[in-house]
């Protein structure tokens, strides 16, 4: 079944906040580059031979992080969604950043590093997106665009990480971590999800196996089913990030006056007429809790009629 295409303007945005989201962690990590090895060399005391061997075992971990993140990071969008895999993904290697920035060792440096590789792979990520919301015949002109877009930030970033090292050897960290950090927060108010509901079937299958688990049968008694996710609600009905509350309940809310006051022991003003609904104690969901209550009120009533 085809999805239906999103809407031009959410869509046009989205491409430009990943095209825009690539060059800038682009440019933050070739930022690096020119103050890794005096960085490596400070720490292992000015030895030029022991730093050598140490930007290799950096670099070795960096690319095996990226090897083995690279398709965790596919597999995850593919059960959670793209947007919110690449916003962590993105808002991860700004922090690593200033991990990096603030290492106070090799050590602290290279675990860094390693972690650096794998948020990296968000790289994935941003391409799975932008086929979601390309039409074939467009997808070879963005995949060039991007393919450009790396190569000219890889060509700029080195030049001004150069530059701001020569003001200060971890500058360039901080920097990156500003540019990345703002590239997230960005695309947390522009960035809509790009892989529709229905193709999130594995996450499904894995919320019925575990229901399964400790209710056998229960999803052979599903009729039919309705998959809405966080994105869906925000963009069907209008909801804040998916929340169906439209804010976190205080705790009263919660316990002693849900669904209000006086009307927290499910009894109604109306005699007879109970409820149990999921704006009772504990709430909605499958656990039949508010009904069970319910009827355990109902029975203490009858036994005090008779």
């Amino acid at each position: 079944m085809e999805t239906p295409a999103a809407p031009v303007g959410p869509r046009r945005a989205a491409v430009w906040f990943v095209l825009v989201s690539l060059a800038l962690d682009t440019l933050s990590m070739s930022l690096l580059f020119p103050v890794f090895p005096p960085l490596v060399q400070a720490f292992q005391g000015g030895d030029a031979a022991a730093a050598g061997r140490a930007m290799g075992a950096l670099t070795a971990a960096w690319a095996v992080a990226q090897f083995f993140g690279s398709p965790i990071m596919g597999a995850l969008s593919d059960r959670f969604g793209r947007r919110p895999v690449l916003l962590a993904s993105v808002a991860g290697m700004g922090l690593d950043y200033l991990l990096m920035g603030f290492a106070p060792s090799l050590a602290w440096l290279f675990v860094a590093r390693a972690i650096s590789g794998f948020t990296a792979s968000s790289f994935s990520v941003a391409t799975a997106y932008i086929a979601d919301i390309t039409p074939p015949e467009q997808r070879a002109a963005r995949f060039g665009l991007t393919g450009a877009i790396f190569s000219l930030s890889m060509i700029v970033g080195p030049a001004a990480g150069g530059l701001l090292g020569a003001a200060h050897l971890r500058l360039p960290f901080f920097v990156a971590a500003a540019i990345t950090l703002a590239a997230a927060a960005w695309g947390f108010f522009v960035l809509p999800e790009s892989l529709a509901a229905e193709h999130r079937a594995p996450f499904v299958k894995n919320v019925l196996d575990t229901m399964d688990h400790f209710a056998p049968g229960f999803s052979s008694q599903i009729i039919d089913m309705q998959v809405l996710l966080p994105p869906d609600l925000e963009d069907l009905l209008a909801l804040p990030q998916g929340h169906i509350f439209h804010g976190e309940l205080l705790p009263d809310q919660l316990f002693f006056q849900r669904p209000a006051a006086h009307y927290a022991d499910y009894r109604s003003p109306v005699r007879g007429l109970y409820l149990c609904g999921s704006s009772t104690h504990p709430g909605g969901g499958v656990s039949g809790i508010p009904g069970h209550n319910a009827a355990r009120e109902i029975l203490k009533d009858r036994k005090r009629r008779r």
